[in-house]
């Protein structure tokens, strides 16, 4: 089974958006879990009544400084964009990179007499070459000069 490339990235950037916002923010305070004892409303910034029984809270500790962003933060919003250049490298340059030289050492390996097709879908065989150019016969007595680059693929035993 053949995974398509846009599949395949489009699961690797969901992965990688759930990764960055997965972890928790150490400068957010900590929500209480439930009310105070007795189910009494407390007004925000006031400490609840002490109960009879219970230790007394301490009161809460202003910060003068905001907390400084750690190490990790930085990494963690940098290893989505690095996870997904990763992947457009395996899954779309480096198989580019192959097809390009491919087709590079096909245009060099070029003679008199190969069967060809031209990008503009005409079929025909070699009969001269030059630096640059060719002459393809694409009919008797027919003959056209067209660019090496200009070839799309050979015709003959490479071809799978």
């Amino acid at each position: 089974m053949k995974i398509r490339p846009a599949v395949m990235i489009a699961v690797m950037v969901l992965l990688a958006g759930n990764l960055a916002f997965a972890q928790p923010n150490p400068a957010a305070p900590a929500q209480p879990s439930s009310p105070p004892a007795g189910g009494a409303a407390v007004a925000p910034g006031t400490q609840p009544a002490a109960q009879p029984g219970t230790q007394p809270q301490q009161p809460a500790k202003p910060t003068g400084a905001p907390a400084s962003p750690s190490g990790g933060s930085f990494l963690t919003g940098l290893l989505p964009i690095i996870l997904i250049f990763v992947v457009f490298y395996f899954l779309l340059i480096m198989p580019q990179q192959r097809q390009r030289k491919k087709h590079t050492e096909m245009l060099a390996a070029l003679k008199s007499g190969d069967r060809v097709i031209v990008l503009g879908g005409v079929h025909g065989i070699i009969t001269r070459l030059r630096d640059n150019t060719m002459f393809v016969k694409i009919a008797e007595n027919t003959e056209v000069e067209v660019d090496r680059s200009a070839v799309s693929h050979r015709i003959g035993g490479d071809q799978k």
